[in-house]
């Protein structure tokens, strides 16, 4: 018999082109506030405190890259100031993770 798979597993082509279901792979994870994206094509915007944890580490954490990060205005909302994926120094920021 083979197991249960868990919540939000579909079979795909190995994460290209798919669409990710990102409260199931981040809700939860250390440094996560907010998902601010459900589910959209290969990347996961996140609300989330960097002296917590970095993107980067949080993007890793699911098998994603940091794809940037952006100052936040309210609980999902970007402003144009960047930082870098590592920035552990922000009390909070958007974190753009692709998966």
């Amino acid at each position: 018999a083979e197991l249960p798979k868990p919540a939000g597993f579909s079979h795909g082509s190995g994460g290209s082109g798919g669409v990710v279901n990102c409260s199931t792979k981040f809700s939860g994870a250390t440094g996560v506030n907010n998902v601010c994206s459900s589910s959209v094509t290969n990347e996961c915007k996140l609300g989330f405190s960097p002296q917590t944890a970095s993107c980067q580490q949080i993007c890793q954490s699911a098998g994603g890259t940091c794809k940037s990060v952006h100052d936040n205005t309210g609980t999902c909302g970007t402003q144009t100031s960047t930082t870098s994926c590592t920035n552990t120094s922000w009390n909070s920021a958007i974190c753009f993770c692709t998966m």
